[in-house]
């Protein structure tokens, strides 16, 4: 695969950005509206949480980052950003898809492998620990 054919978004991926926002403005959005579906932190109640990833899991929508042969989406960089900016209309939307940091920095690695400069699963660990150490020590990192 050329470096330029994976920056193009899959075919499928209108489909998938279709089924993403409706999911989305039909159940995840009214959540967001709904203050007792909030926990104490501001976050979305894991009970909320966990009934909602397993209606993602059944609409097969879970994690476009990660590759198809490990039973997910398989989308590459185009098609998680197509995605994404649908997934990013709530802020509940991206833990429910399993694609909020570092979920995403699969996404990275698998974006690498694709295009032949495959990290290896202990240096993509290693990359995603570096990441999160980044995110820890500049503040960014929301746990």
């Amino acid at each position: 695969m050329s470096a330029a054919r994976s920056l193009e978004p899959n075919d499928s991926v209108e489909n998938l950005r279709q089924r993403v926002a409706a999911l989305v403005e039909e159940r995840i959005m009214p959540l967001e509206a709904n203050r007792a579906t909030y926990d104490e932190h501001e976050n979305i109640r894991l009970e909320v949480l966990e009934d909602v990833r397993a209606e993602v899991k059944r609409a097969d929508l879970w994690a476009p980052q990660i590759p198809r042969d490990r039973g997910d989406l398989s989308q590459n960089i185009a098609g998680m950003a197509v995605l994404y900016e649908e997934m990013g209309r709530s802020i509940f939307d991206p833990v429910c898809f399993n694609c909020a940091a570092p979920e995403i920095a699969a996404g990275y690695v698998a974006e690498r492998c694709s295009s032949g400069s495959c990290l290896s699963e202990r240096e993509g660990v290693q990359w995603m620990l570096g990441e999160a150490a980044l995110a820890i020590q500049t503040g960014q990192l929301l746990v």
